[in-house]
């Protein structure tokens, strides 16, 4: 392929530098007759002479197939994310056109130096599907999503989607062929779905290779590299590499999308851009600081509180006869052993978070760890301690924060109707309003299963100034009793600051 460097093609374009080559060169040009346009892209392909590209009539077929492929891909050139189709022609025998030049890196560049975090892949996703819908509901495929062609604008970071005119399969074609053998192994490109590779692409062809896009630049491996595990689990699910066993952890929610995206079966994948943008959006991305020192617990409040019951005590034991005064003195007696034998017991520690102005007891002996899900909106989950060598599942109480713009009824209502929908929910139980300092909750408790280990659930919730509160304690159903009272103490703990 004859470099074009330092030539003027069709008195207008001078090429400046070469920025890549593959199947094609890619060029940076000055537009010398539209200084508006100013840089612009070139790329240059080179035909094969052998399939006769002089003959008349096949130049003819090629030069209208040409056109009809450029008209298709010219009605998204007012859209502010695929880069306009500015020109093409022959020059000799190379094939060059001309596109509008977007000032940034491609997300091969980006991969190359590190891995891309969850909350940049889920900007992907959501700028890319976005994209994807607006061409699919013109009735267009891309089937040429990779990573090259993908770029982040430098200063915005709004994601531009390139090379959607096919140009690569073009020079496939029997009029002519690409000089360049690495073009024709289809095969070897992993980002073309099963069904694309034996000539029958469809609309979810295009999610097969956004999944395996994501997947590689969260891990840098392809799907048949890893495999995924905790799809079930409600907070965090995992990717893991077959080869080194070493995982990525990313929101199971986002994993399951992943783990949809590139299925093989294309009719097993979600069908629309504007489903897979349902699943991503269903909770608001929270992004919270580092959590906070953790505090030691105040002491203050525990004495108050049993200085309250012993008031009580003393004002029933008035009222009541002497018979009865003794029987309530009895029981007082009892619970306060029962009540002091726990405190020794389970002594609580302070999370507080002093940016978002929310704080809560836990208990001393189970562990805290920050989470920064943007899916679930989780911003912390705490894991009860080991209670043996055979315990199979840690108790957890995970906290969250999401907006949300309606009521609590309407919230409560919205969450019974996902929790009913999902596979394995039985047993769905609905508490209303129950007081917890100047605000009220909601309650809904409900049996799943995960791994084949039953499980029971509590989702505990509350609304404040546009923002939905959650408390999700999630147990073993035979052990669930066992905690229910100390879960109970840390939603009782938990406070939102007025803003």
């Amino acid at each position: 392929m004859k470099s074009l460097l330092g030539q003027l093609l069709n008195g207008r374009y001078l090429i400046a530098r070469q920025l890549s080559k593959s199947s094609h060169i890619t060029y940076l040009a000055e537009d010398k007759q539209n200084l508006g346009y100013g840089q612009c892209l070139v790329k240059q392909f080179t035909l094969d002479t052998s399939h006769n590209i002089n003959n008349w009539q096949q130049s003819d077929r090629f030069k209208q197939f040409l056109i009809e492929e450029i008209k298709r891909v010219n009605q998204f050139n007012e859209h502010p994310q695929i880069p306009s189709v500015l020109d093409y022609f022959l020059w000799g025998q190379e094939l060059c056109l001309i596109r509008k030049f977007i000032v940034g890196k491609t997300l091969a560049e980006e991969i190359a130096d590190r891995p891309l975090e969850e909350l940049e892949v889920v900007h992907l996703l959501r700028e890319t599907l976005a994209v994807l819908d607006v061409i699919h509901q013109a009735g267009e495929m891309h089937l040429n999503l990779k990573p090259t062609n993908i770029i982040f604008a430098t200063i915005s970071r709004k994601i531009f989607i390139t090379d959607f005119d096919h140009l690569e399969y073009l020079l496939q074609d029997k009029i002519v062929q690409s000089s360049i053998k690495e073009a024709t192994l289809i095969q070897n490109n992993y980002y073309i779905a099963p069904e694309q590779k034996i000539g029958k692409p469809q609309f979810s062809s295009d999610f097969y290779a956004l999944g395996v896009i994501a997947i590689k630049a969260l891990t840098g491996k392809y799907p048949h590299q890893i495999r995924f595990e905790n799809l079930d689990n409600y907070a965090r699910a995992s990717i893991v590499d077959i080869a080194t066993e070493k995982t990525t952890y990313i929101s199971s929610q986002l994993a399951k999308v992943l783990h949809n995206l590139v299925n093989q079966d294309y009719e097993s994948r979600a069908q629309s851009a504007e489903a897979i943008l349902r699943s991503l959006t269903q909770s608001e991305v929270v992004v919270l600081p580092p959590l906070d020192t953790i505090y030691s617990l105040n002491r203050k409040s525990l004495k108050k509180k049993q200085s309250n019951r012993k008031s009580a005590f003393n004002r029933l034991r008035k009222r009541k006869s002497a018979i009865l005064a003794a029987l309530v003195m009895l029981w007082a007696i009892a619970f306060s052993l029962i009540f002091f034998s726990k405190s020794d017991r389970t002594q609580f520690t302070e999370y507080r978070n002093e940016n978002y102005g929310i704080s809560l007891q836990y208990p001393q002996d189970w562990t805290i760890e920050e989470l920064e899900d943007p899916i679930t909106g989780e911003i912390a989950v705490i894991v009860s301690p080991l209670e043996n060598a055979s315990d199979s599942f840690q108790e957890k109480i995970y906290l969250s924060i999401n907006d949300y713009a309606a009521d609590r009824e309407e919230y409560s209502q919205y969450l019974l109707d996902k929790i009913r929908d999902t596979a394995n929910i039985i047993d769905v139980t609905y508490k209303q309003s129950t007081a917890i300092g100047d605000s009220y909750t909601n309650s809904i408790i409900y049996q799943r299963k995960q791994d084949n280990i039953e499980l029971q659930q509590k989702e505990t919730f509350t609304f404040k100034d546009g923002k939905v509160y959650s408390i999700i304690y999630v147990a073993e159903k035979d052990k669930y009793q066992n905690f229910i009272e100390r879960v109970n103490e840390v939603i009782e703990s938990f406070t939102v600051e007025n803003s």
